[in-house]
C-alpha cells in the first residue's frame, strides 16, 4: 500500500512537471506575441554584443552639420511634443515620439536626462544627448551607460513606429559628457518570462526536484536493505502463520504474501538495488517457506 502511494506520488509529480513545462511555454508564447506587438521586446543577457560592421561599443558622433545618424533636423510641421519618462513611477514606457520631439528621462528628482529626437525611419531612430547622436535600429537593442559607471542604466527598443524606454538601473548622479552605448541583436525567440515567475518557476521546479529526488533515494536505500529486512520478516510472517489454525483463507492469504515478497524481490534485482548473491539467498528462503506453507 505504501509503495503503491509512493508511485502515485512520483506519477503525480511527474505529470506536475509536464503541466508546468507545458504552462511556461504557453506563457512564454503569449509573453513574445505581446511584447512583438507593443514593441516591448526582452533580449536574453548572453547575446553578444553587435554593432553592423563592428564588434565594438557604439562611438556617439558629435553633433552639428553632417553629424550621425543620417536624416534631417526637427520637423517643420509645428510645435516640438515633449515626452517626461518618470522611473520613479514605473520601469517601462513606450511611447511614439517623431523627429524634433524632446523625451525626459527622470531617474530621480537630481538625475534626470533629456533624449532629443534628431530624425525617425521606418528601421532605426536617432537620438541626441548632450550633443552626441546616437542610433537605434529596429533589429537591435540599444543599451545605455549614461553615467560612464561601467554600468547599463536604460535599454530602448525601437519598432519602426513606437520605442520603448526601460530603466536598468538608476545613475547615482548627472554626468554631462557622451553616455557609452553597446547594442545587441533582438532575438525573438529569447523573449523571456518577466524575472518574477521566473524566480516562482525555478523554486517550484526546485521543490519538486527535491520531493521526487528524497522519495527515489527512500526507495533506493529500502530496496538495497531488502534482503536482510525481508529474512526477518519472513521469520516473523511464518512463525505467525504456525501460531494460529490452518484454515484454507489463512493459507492462501500467506502464499499471496510469499508471492508479494518475491516479487518486491524481483524488483529490487532488476533495478540492480542488491546483488545476486542477496536476490538467489532471498528466493530460495522464500521458496523453503512457500513449500512448507503448500504441504500443510
Amino acid at each position: 500500500m505504501k509503495k503503491k502511494l509512493r508511485n502515485n506520488i512520483l506519477a503525480g509529480l511527474v505529470i506536475f512537471l509536464m503541466l508546468f513545462s507545458i504552462l511556461s511555454t504557453i506563457l512564454i508564447s503569449y509573453q513574445a506575441d505581446k511584447e512583438i506587438i507593443t514593441g516591448q521586446l526582452i533580449d536574453q543577457g548572453t547575446v553578444s554584443l553587435t554593432v553592423p560592421g563592428t564588434s565594438s561599443p557604439v562611438t556617439p558622433s558629435p553633433a552639428g552639420p553632417g553629424g550621425g545618424g543620417g536624416g534631417g533636423g526637427p520637423s517643420e510641421e509645428g510645435v516640438p511634443e515633449e515626452f517626461y519618462l518618470d522611473f520613479k513611477i514605473k520601469d517601462t514606457y513606450t511611447i511614439g515620439p517623431v523627429t524634433g520631439d524632446i523625451v525626459y528621462v527622470i531617474f530621480s528628482d537630481s538625475v534626470q536626462y533629456r533624449f532629443d529626437v534628431f530624425s525617425t525611419m521606418p528601421n532605426w531612430i536617432v537620438f541626441e544627448i548632450v550633443g552626441f547622436k546616437y542610433t537605434v535600429k529596429t533589429s537591435e537593442v540599444g543599451y545605455f551607460d549614461l553615467d560612464s559607471d561601467g554600468i547599463d542604466d536604460l535599454k530602448i527598443v525601437y519598432d519602426g513606429v513606437s520605442t520603448t524606454f526601460v530603466s536598468l538601473y538608476v545613475p547615482e548622479e548627472e554626468v554631462l559628457e557622451a553616455p557609452k552605448m553597446t547594442t545587441r541583436k533582438v532575438a525573438q525567440e529569447q523573449i523571456l518570462l518577466s524575472p518574477i515567475w521566473t524566480r516562482t518557476g525555478y523554486i517550484i521546479l526546485l521543490v519538486v526536484a527535491v520531493i521526487i529526488l528524497v522519495i527515489l533515494v527512500y526507495q533506493h536505500t529500502k530496496l538495497s536493505g531488502l534482503e536482510k529486512g525481508q529474512k526477518k520478516k519472513l521469520r516473523k510472517m511464518y512463525k505467525s502463520y504456525k501460531e494460529q489454525k490452518e484454515t484454507s483463507s489463512r493459507k492462501e492469504g500467506m502464499i499471496d504474501k510469499l508471492n508479494k515478497q518475491k516479487k518486491l524481490l524481483d524488483e529490487a534485482y532488476s533495478g540492480k538495488h542488491i546483488s545476486k548473491k542477496a536476490y538467489n539467498a532471498g528466493k530460495d528462503r522464500i521458496n523453503v517457506i512457500l513449500k512448507r506453507v503448500r504441504k500443510k
